[in-house]
């Protein structure tokens, strides 16, 4: 039976690319109704993200989180944009975060199905866009940093796998340094990601590519 399913699955027409763009419109799409049950775990952070988004739409120019200097405001930058667009709402701007989460799932079931098997892709991404229960909480809510840091992280991953995969250019290396330096201003926590991406990078390098020259594009565009 679960031979016959798997076999059933691989031949399916699908690319991972197209796979992991369905969960992750699938994980998008289960959550939308705990956006408007932001009640059930507004607290803190996620008021004084939307806050954040409000006073930008009025003319403040915050560059961090309020009270922090390291957690980069662009998600509330976003969020502003959105709101001066439909008007204010706790729901539209915690989509923002959602959204980020959903590509990231994609992102990450697009990765996983291209280094295993449609079939084990497609059980990566029923777990990710349904057992995930955390995202409840912290994916449905306004601006708190969690969104951002799994967006970042999922940015930098896929740049590498890209360069490791295809070979390095000079656009894939401006993309990868862009995604290490996006993901250090929004969190400094996806630093893991980039130290891991660059390990990679590093140690799988081939002949194909001048890690010394290639570098040279992604610190630019980190900077």
């Amino acid at each position: 039976m679960i031979e016959d399913t798997k076999a059933y699955l691989n031949r399916l027409p699908l690319s991972p690319a197209w796979i992991g763009v369905f969960f992750g419109i699938l994980s998008f799409l289960l959550r939308v109704p705990f956006l408007f049950r932001y009640d059930l775990h507004f607290g803190g952070d996620p008021a004084s993200g939307y806050l954040m988004a409000l006073r930008i739409i009025d003319g403040d120019r915050p560059f961090y989180f309020y009270d922090q200097d390291y957690m980069g405001a662009l998600e509330p930058y976003v969020s502003a944009a959105v709101m001066k667009l439909f008007g204010p709402s706790i729901p539209l701007a915690a989509s923002i975060g959602l959204l980020q989460w959903s590509i990231a799932t994609a992102i990450f079931v697009f990765i996983f199905t291209s280094g295993t098997s449609k079939f084990e892709g497609i059980a990566a991404g029923v777990v990710a866009a349904i057992g995930v229960p955390y995202t409840i909480t912290y994916m449905t809510q306004p601006f708190t940093g969690n969104a951002s840091n799994i967006f970042a992280t999922a940015l930098i991953l896929l740049a590498s796998f890209f360069i490791l995969n295809a070979g390095g250019t000079l656009n894939r290396f401006m993309f990868l340094g862009f995604s290490i330096g996006l993901g250090l201003y929004l969190n400094p926590q996806s630093g893991i990601a980039a130290a891991a991406a660059l390990s990679a990078l590093y140690f799988l390098k081939t002949p194909a590519w001048n890690i010394k020259l290639s570098f040279r594009p992604t610190l630019f565009f980190g900077f």
